[in-house]
């Protein structure tokens, strides 16, 4: 019944947030434990120093940014070291024998080019890079499909044991079904919303907020919420006319959902027909499959192609939740007491 899928919504709810919290409070005792210790990044630079030939500088310019510059005269290798505190810091390196080649790599707010120079190579670390807001999706999603496959099948929870009381309900069969989809969607989303300010709160805790947040981040956060309910709907869909062992059914989800997806984005197989055949039936099935739309870490913020396969995979995964939504219903109105 809908009354006891909005209690199973609300203990769903109070157990993330008693371990979101205590996760944070975590996060807040690592903080204080390096607050003394010196940062990583310096650490490497001041590392420098061992060497006998390496020569150490520090000024302090007008702004208040804290300069720290190290020269090897027998390696030739500088480092010059840019410490605005809360704000970031920024290192240069010079390398006479680097690669002498391009090279950038992005990791939240940390950005690290590598760019020819001379002979060598100008190596710059920068901590204080936009970041898209989209990344601390990655936790919210988690958390909620997480809870959409603990309040996933629903309806065969109805079936198992109790069905003649459900269906004495002064309610239309189909409306009752959307009553308790309703419950568990607040849950889902409820839960995914915690998950991504648990991420914020966690980054806040060592690193100043610098979040970028615009359009294609909000298409990314539609891709995200319509896929963990895709995923719950999938799940229903599946154990709505079972009236018992949905459990097993649940449970299989993941590792069976995972797999088609690691087969579907397997690059090399080696030539071999058996594994080739597993790869395109998988591709097939991984059209089913909201798991398959939900990587969006790397689309947003890179223009208008990539933001149109964002708008693809919106109509996909919309159209797998009605689908799957209404597999559910017209299962459960073919169930008899």
């Amino acid at each position: 019944m809908d009354y006891v899928e909005w209690l199973r919504a609300r203990c769903a709810l109070k157990w993330t947030a008693i371990v979101l919290g205590a996760i944070v409070v975590l996060a807040a005792i690592a903080r204080i434990a390096v607050w003394q210790t010196h940062d990583n990044v310096l650490s490497w630079a001041e590392s420098q120093e061992r060497d006998p030939d390496a020569k150490r500088t520090e000024t302090t310019l007008p702004d208040g940014t804290h300069r720290t510059e190290y020269v090897n005269a027998r390696t030739g290798v500088r480092v010059t070291v840019l410490d605005r505190g809360w704000n970031g810091k920024e290192i240069t390196v010079y390398d006479p024998s680097g690669r002498n080649d391009r090279d950038v790599a992005v990791a939240g707010p940390v950005r690290v080019t590598e760019l020819p120079h001379g002979r060598g190579s100008l190596i710059s670390v920068r901590t204080d890079q936009p970041e898209s807001f989209a990344h601390f999706f990655a936790l919210g999603c988690f958390v909620a499909l997480v809870v959409a496959t603990c309040l996933g099948a629903p309806l065969a929870r109805e079936n198992d044991g109790h069905l003649e009381t459900a269906f004495t309900k002064p309610i239309e069969r189909s409306a009752l079904a959307l009553r308790i989809f309703a419950a568990d969607a607040v849950a889902v989303v409820g839960t995914f919303a915690m998950g991504t300010v648990t991420a914020v709160v966690a980054q806040i805790l060592f690193q100043r907020p610098n979040y970028v947040f615009g359009w294609s981040e909000s298409v990314a956060l539609a891709v995200a919420l319509l896929g963990v309910l895709a995923w719950y709907a999938m799940l229903t869909g599946a154990t709505a006319s079972v009236r018992r062992g949905y459990g097993v059914i649940v449970g299989l989800a993941w590792p069976v959902a995972l797999g088609v997806l690691g087969l579907a984005s397997a690059d090399s197989l080696g030539g071999n027909p058996i594994l080739l055949a597993l790869h395109q039936g998988a591709r097939v099935l991984n059209v089913l499959n909201p798991l398959g739309y939900m990587h969006f870490g790397d689309d947003v913020g890179a223009g208008p192609a990539i933001l149109t396969g964002l708008w693809v995979k919106i109509a996909v995964l919309a159209a797998l939740l009605v689908a799957y939504g209404l597999a559910a219903i017209v299962q459960w109105r073919r169930v008899e007491a």
